[in-house]
Parts: structure tokens; C-alpha cells; sequence
């Protein structure tokens, strides 16, 4: 596993959540809007609003699945790989970070004792570049 990988990891799961997000809005708003009187004559093309935005909604939901099926595929590596850690401390900490998404300070809360969040991410740092060094 590499920073890099671990990093990708993160991103793809704040990005899932932002697009769910966008999704409720989008599913949320409503379908009706008022008419648009201006007295001006129009195109006399004929749209279907409704049709656009269930198109819409249908390639934001097919996008989301589709980033879960890879989400899913790097969450069953990435926990093999924190199956191999020794360290039980650093694997609580490389689990909620990555597979729990938390900051830095939930992550200092749940492996609990005197850590900070500074003193968590220079044990996650530590591990990791001597990890990378090990390999190179």
C-alpha cells in the first residue's frame, strides 16, 4: 500500500459523499416551476424540463455507483492491508482514517489516551515512510 494509494482512497470517499449530497439536493427540489410571463414570443420549441432533470438525476446516481463499486474494491484491500499491521494502535488509527473517514482529532479520540491529532499523524506519518522506505 502506498501514500499515494491511501490518499486516492480518501479523496474518492469525500468525493462519494459530496455527489450523494448533490444528489439529495437535486432529488429534493421541486419538479414545478412557475411560468416565465414576459409577453415576449418564445422559440416555439417544445421542452420537457422534467424528462431533462430525471436524465440528469439518472448519470449523477449511475456516477455514484459506479464510484462505490471502486470504493468497495479499494476498502477490501486496504483493510487486507491493515490486517498486517503489527502495531495495534497503528492499525486503529490507519482504520479510522481511511476506512472511517475521520479527521484527525476523531482518530486521536479513538485510540484514546494523551494523543493529540498532532501526535496521531506524526505516528501515521512515521509508519508510513518507514513502510516506503522499507520497500525501496
Amino acid at each position: 500500500m502506498t501514500i499515494d494509494e491511501l490518499k486516492n482512497y480518501r479523496k474518492l470517499s469525500f468525493s462519494i459523499r459530496y455527489w450523494k449530497r448533490e444528489y439529495e439536493d437535486l432529488t429534493k427540489a421541486s419538479y414545478t416551476k412557475s411560468p416565465q410571463l414576459t409577453g415576449l414570443p418564445t422559440s416555439g420549441e417544445l421542452s420537457d424540463p422534467t424528462s431533462e432533470r430525471a436524465m440528469k438525476e439518472l448519470k449523477m446516481l449511475s456516477r455514484i455507483q459506479r464510484m462505490i463499486a471502486e470504493q468497495e474494491e479499494e476498502t477490501e484491500r486496504i483493510m487486507e492491508w491493515i490486517e498486517t499491521i503489527e502495531d495495534p494502535i497503528i492499525k486503529v488509527i490507519m482504520h479510522a482514517r481511511y476506512i472511517k473517514a475521520k479527521s484527525w482529532a476523531a482518530v486521536a479520540m479513538a485510540v484514546g489516551g494523551n494523543n493529540t491529532p498532532d501526535g496521531i499523524r506524526m505516528m501515521h506519518n512515521r509508519y508510513l515512510f518507514a513502510l516506503f522506505d522499507k520497500k525501496n
